[in-house]
C-alpha cells in the first residue's frame, strides 16, 4: 500500500472524525450512494465493506464549496438613493408648515 497518508483508505467511522462538522454515519452513506447536489462522495469496496481516502474527501468537499459558494461572492445590487435635494426640500416644506 502507498505511505502517502492521502491515498490511506479510511472506514467511514474513522472517516467521519477528519470531515468538518463530524457528519452522522448515515450523512456519509447518503454522500457515498446518492450524492448532494449532483456530487457524489468516491468511495472503494473492498470486501463487502466501503473506504474512503482523505485525498476523496478534500475532493468532495471541494466540489460541494465549488457549488454552493458562488451566491456568497456575489456582490448585492445596490439601491439607488433617492435625490437627497429633493428629500431636504421636502423636510424643510413640511417643516414650515
Amino acid at each position: 500500500m502507498n505511505s502517502d497518508r492521502k491515498t490511506e483508505l479510511l472506514t467511514f467511522s474513522e472517516a467521519r472524525k477528519i470531515i468538518p462538522g463530524r457528519p452522522d454515519l448515515s450523512t456519509i452513506h447518503r454522500w457515498a450512494n446518492q450524492g448532494i447536489k449532483g456530487i457524489r462522495l468516491r468511495t472503494l469496496k473492498v470486501g463487502g465493506r466501503r473506504f474512503v481516502s482523505k485525498a476523496e474527501i478534500e475532493v468532495f468537499i471541494a466540489a460541494l464549496n465549488k457549488n454552493s459558494d458562488s451566491h456568497l461572492y456575489q456582490q448585492p445590487r445596490l439601491k439607488r438613493l433617492p435625490n437627497l435635494e429633493i428629500l431636504d426640500e421636502k423636510l424643510e416644506q413640511e417643516l414650515q408648515t
